[in-house]
């Protein structure tokens, strides 16, 4: 018995470990600007958000073409798969940092020239710095 009720307990931190969400949009929408999103934007729901961030981290990023892009660091992985060149080591860059930005270095660059993270519940609304 003190077995099953370790394990619901142990389940139920895990649940509970991640539970951020975080704005999910591209400077190319009037209401995510890369100059931060606008309050007026989320009072509307004009701004879309991600689901459960398994990461907890989320990012504000600029491309090469200086797009900008907020989400979940979770895409950051998937992104490979759309042919963006050097998502590992951006990861590996980001390593534990949970907020700041750092320039993209290496193969990575030839994508995403900037990035900044943090770790609050929607928490990607600012300004790219």
């Amino acid at each position: 018995m003190k077995l099953l009720i370790l394990c619901l307990v142990c389940l139920f931190v895990s649940i509970e470990a991640n539970t951020n969400i975080c704005y999910s949009c591209n400077s190319g929408w009037e209401s995510c600007r890369g100059d931060g999103i606008q309050a007026s934007a989320i009072s509307q729901n004009l701004v879309g958000t991600t689901g459960t961030c398994m990461t907890d981290i989320c990012y504000v990023r600029r491309d090469i073409n200086g797009i900008v892009y907020r989400g979940c660091l979770d895409e950051i992985a998937g992104m490979g798969t759309y042919g963006i060149p050097g998502t590992t080591s951006i990861r590996a860059q980001i390593g534990s940092m949970t907020s700041g930005c750092i320039d993209v270095t290496g193969d990575a660059a030839a994508s995403i020239s900037r990035i900044c993270v943090c770790k609050t519940n929607l928490c990607n609304i600012f300004a790219l710095s």
